[in-house]
């Protein structure tokens, strides 16, 4: 158990470190840091890796996606396909599609995040 949290613990501070060297780094025309106009998905593949469920799977959306949407949010929606949370992504970066991956879970962005 000490290792697997060991583990995770590094993850989140890589995750850290690069949404802070994102945030400091302004961006060519100063309008703004990289972190304002990026979007950085931090992603696990179960919502409990020790038990291997996929109920309850966090995600942490950083940056602001080039002012697209509202950060500093904690949102929770029970029950959505993430698939939703990959098409709100595309959308925010200015693509139309509304599927990502098996139609038949889910389509169409989620609703109050772009």
């Amino acid at each position: 158990m000490a290792q697997f949290v060991e583990c995770e613990r590094w993850m989140a501070e890589q995750f850290k470190y690069l949404v802070q060297k994102l945030a400091m780094t302004p961006e060519a025309d100063m309008q703004g840091s990289m972190l304002d106009n990026s979007i950085v998905l931090w992603a696990k593949e179960m919502g409990d890796s020790r038990l291997h469920t996929c109920v309850g799977v966090p995600f942490v959306i950083a940056g602001g996606a080039g002012g697209r949407w509202q950060t500093g949010r904690y949102l929770k929606y029970s029950g959505e396909s993430h698939g939703k949370l990959m098409v709100s992504l595309c959308q925010a970066m200015g693509l139309s599609n509304e599927t990502f991956g098996n139609p038949m879970v889910g389509n169409g962005p989620l609703p109050g995040l772009v």
